[in-house]
């Protein structure tokens, strides 16, 4: 099978763009780069992370009646494909942002990708809708991770925006065109730090 027969963002260049930032940073250990959203290097400390399993073991234990056998199982077992730690996000989202979010509508994923993927995967209905993307954005983005490649018709109703002025055209132009709804996804890294909501 060639590549030419798969998907067409598989040959797209863009896709190396997370291994040259990390390339990048290994050649340049000192230099803080804000693109990829690495966490802080000398941040890490693995001798905690037994520390952080034991106290999550015990209040599994102690808070939600858990027997070690279960606790077990969560920490080792295939669990919740929402993740498992739904009830403590939503209480320090509650006690540092005051929202009170249902824990059983919070999904925990690995990252940011993942999460972007199932968003979008629910908001579109069909292929008809549309999605507005902010440029530039994270390297994270469906834009540079290839989905608005020409050569994929199945992504190219996704469209970037520069401007908001661009942005209200674009939207106003997608519910004219057979009233698609025009989704919108916003990167608080983008460098011009503009973010935006769609309802």
């Amino acid at each position: 099978m060639q590549l030419t027969d798969l998907h067409g963002s598989l040959s797209d260049p863009l896709l190396d763009t997370m291994n040259f930032l990390n390339e990048v940073t290994a050649r340049f250990p000192d230099a803080v780069s804000f693109a990829p959203g690495r966490p802080y290097d000398e941040a890490f400390e693995p001798s905690v992370v037994a520390g952080y399993l034991d106290a999550y073991a015990k209040y599994l234990e102690r808070d939600r009646g858990l027997s070690q056998r279960q606790v077990g199982g969560l920490l080792f077992q295939y669990g919740r494909t929402k993740g498992q730690i739904h009830d403590l996000v939503a209480a320090t989202i509650a006690n540092d942002e005051g929202i009170e979010v249902p824990p059983e509508s919070i999904v925990v994923t690995v990252g940011a990708q993942e999460g972007m993927l199932l968003a979008l995967r629910v908001l579109f209905r069909d292929f008809a809708d549309v999605l507005l993307v902010a440029s530039p954005a994270t390297s994270a983005s469906p834009v540079p991770r290839g989905c608005s490649t020409s050569r994929s018709s199945r992504y190219r109703r996704v469209r970037p925006v520069w401007t908001p002025e661009r942005y209200a055209r674009r939207r106003t132009g997608c519910g004219r065109a057979g009233g698609a709804p025009a989704r919108c996804t916003w990167c608080p890294t983008s460098p011009t730090r503009r973010a935006r909501a769609c309802r």
